[in-house]
């Protein structure tokens, strides 16, 4: 009898334990996560040539919005009319609406649905040309106070940010 109610309580726990790892996992799935990435088109330059530069979203879930500023360092400037969402991504991502924002530097995307995917998905490029008194190591990345990141629900997705690292050759 003593063995019975030990299982019962046992088994109780156990059932309990599941349906907490349960609840935790959904929510965390439903919060989703996605990892925006900036690459360059070679790892050293000159002054005076062009940096072409691709930003590309992680493996992603539910994503319905999503809004950044790439940063670009002293050393660099930014080409003029160079920026540009990926071709065919408003189609791809089911958006009502995607682009690059000229004036404000802002890439702008807004879902009618959540979209997820489990490949890396190019969201846009742009142009820097090298500045003549640049050297060194420039790192290109992310205005971080400008991310916006949601779900349908509106809430706020973790979207970590990796830019990339050039050097500039003499």
């Amino acid at each position: 009898m003593k063995n019975k109610k030990l299982l019962t309580i046992l088994l109780a726990a156990v059932v309990v334990a599941a349906g907490v790892i349960f609840a935790l996992t959904s929510v965390e799935e439903k919060a989703g996560t996605s990892a925006l990435t900036m690459t360059a088109d070679k790892e050293s330059y000159k002054p005076g040539e062009t940096v072409t530069c691709t930003v590309a979203l992680g493996p992603t879930s539910d994503l319905v919005g999503l809004k950044f500023l790439p940063g670009i360092p002293e050393g660099l400037t930014y080409v003029e009319n160079s920026g540009a969402a990926a071709e065919g991504l408003q189609e791809k991502m089911n958006a009502v609406k995607v682009e690059f924002v000229e004036k404000s530097g802002a890439f702008v995307l807004l879902g009618d649905t959540a979209y997820t995917s489990e490949e890396e998905t190019v969201l846009m490029t742009f142009r820097c040309t090298v500045d003549p008194e640049a050297s060194g190591e420039l790192t290109l990345g992310f205005a971080e106070d400008k991310l916006e990141c949601f779900n349908m629900d509106n809430e706020d997705i973790d979207c970590p940010m990796e830019g990339v690292t050039i050097r500039v050759e003499s």
